[in-house]
């Protein structure tokens, strides 16, 4: 076993030794930030659509309406998930807060892509 592996913890997501300096440091966590920033734009965009559906279909409500507010809770539950995982000091509960986060925004980046899909069908359909 070499000092790299044997000064590494069991956890080597969160820490790392620092050879400069001689000491364990602890590693921020990368994704939850990640999913933080990018669900927040995402819940922007998701407003816009809403808001352009409903400024230009005169009150008429489609699917894909209800879907995108759907698909906006989605975000805002994994913004807020995301931001409680950089926050909390328990590393399980990090883990598991991050993990959530992680899923609800794969599952809400899916339902993005079929609102995109409805809108392009509805376009060339109408036209």
């Amino acid at each position: 076993m070499n000092l790299y592996q044997s000064t590494i913890p069991y956890n080597q997501n969160k820490k790392f030794y620092n050879f400069k300096k001689n000491k364990l440091q602890i590693m921020p966590n990368n994704t939850s930030q990640h999913i933080l920033g990018s669900a927040t734009n995402l819940i922007g965009f998701c407003l816009i659509i809403i808001t352009s559906v409903h400024l230009n279909n005169n009150g008429r409500g489609y699917l894909f309406d209800e879907f995108t507010c759907v698909i906006t809770l989605m975000l805002t539950f994994s913004a807020v998930f995301s931001f409680l995982s950089i926050k909390t000091q328990n590393a399980a509960l990090e883990n598991r807060l991050e993990n959530i986060a992680n899923n609800i925004f794969i599952c809400s980046l899916i339902g993005i892509f079929l609102i995109a899909v409805i809108i392009t069908f509805n376009f060339f359909v109408t036209n």
